[in-house]
């Protein structure tokens, strides 16, 4: 088996009261950010796949060219998408368009926003944190540390790299989705619900795409993935460590992009693109300080 659950309870800094209750049952308790802060995360073995696709796949696109990839270390990923309670409970602020939905994916937030969350959930765990930032909310500029060879070297919370988000949404699957189903020919754009994938499953089963969503929605609401990993497909594009750069052609172990120009890379697809760009190949870049209500991100943790 590749992967186990560890129910992370990020209980630190004493006791401020019960945390507060709607019919959605408890939140975050916010007079205290780092007390009852409850998140689910996957531990992932380090292993060998094949990242990109070949020309075969339906609504592929130029720059997935498939090569090897080993990632060497083991690594924990958040088994959801940082969702509003969370970061409005760590930053003080939610400025999602999809508001008051605290269960849905916090939204409209930029790369440094992402990275200066994980370095206070780092804070709140005892961890290293991985990021220089600057800056005042929410227009944060941050960088991983100089010191660290990599991101794989960090301690404490971080985005993950293309390849440990490809490796995670695939959980052992070869085809578009980790169900084992491709698009069929000709509904790679379909923007109407009930799309059929060719091994006869639902894509509206694991994903919010533009066929059955007009917005964000609670997280976990469909179906995980093998790897207990939900959202892995739509709902909101989720932001990674890397700069956008091509694919290598050889084998690689580790990777991370390092294009100088700040395009970081969002990977998922989300509740407003169509069904090819929710694919686990599929890998789309935007400018650090570039936010919409369909980009959000989750974190992982570099394990030994």
């Amino acid at each position: 088996m590749n992967w186990s659950l560890l129910a992370l309870s990020l209980l630190l800094a004493g006791n401020c009261g019960s945390p507060e209750e709607d019919s959605e049952g408890p939140l975050v308790d916010t007079a205290d950010p780092c007390t009852h802060m409850s998140m689910e995360l996957v531990r992932l073995t380090a292993g060998t796949f094949t990242m990109g696709t070949d020309r075969s796949e339906q609504g592929r696109n130029d720059d997935e060219d498939s090569h090897e990839v080993t990632l060497s270390r083991n690594f924990s990923m958040m088994t959801t998408e940082v969702t509003q309670d969370w970061f409005k409970a760590l930053m003080g602020y939610d400025n999602s368009i999809n508001f008051g939905c605290r269960r849905c994916p916090a939204e409209e937030l930029s790369w440094g926003e992402a990275a200066e969350f994980a370095n206070r959930l780092s804070d709140c765990r005892g961890f290293d944190s991985c990021y220089s930032c600057q800056g005042e909310a929410p227009d944060y500029t941050c960088g991983l540390k100089p010191a660290l060879a990599s991101p794989y070297h960090c301690e404490g919370f971080r985005l993950p790299t293309e390849a440990e988000w490809e490796y995670a949404s695939r959980a052992g699957s070869k085809t578009a989705f980790s169900n084992g189903g491709n698009l069929n020919d000709a509904n790679e754009d379909m923007c109407e619900g009930g799309l059929t994938l060719d091994n006869g499953s639902l894509l509206d089963d694991i994903a919010w795409y533009c066929g059955n969503s007009p917005t964000t929605s609670p997280a976990a609401t469909r179906e995980p993935n093998p790897w207990g990993l939900y959202d892995m497909h739509g709902s909101v594009w989720e932001w990674c460590q890397d700069v956008y750069a091509e694919y290598p052609t050889e084998p690689v172990t580790d990777p991370v992009g390092k294009d100088p120009n700040p395009k970081r890379v969002k990977r998922s697809g989300s509740w407003d693109t169509q069904a090819r760009f929710t694919r686990s190949a599929n890998r789309l870049w935007q400018g650090e300080e570039y936010r919409d209500d369909t980009v959000g991100f989750r974190l992982v943790r570099s394990n030994q």
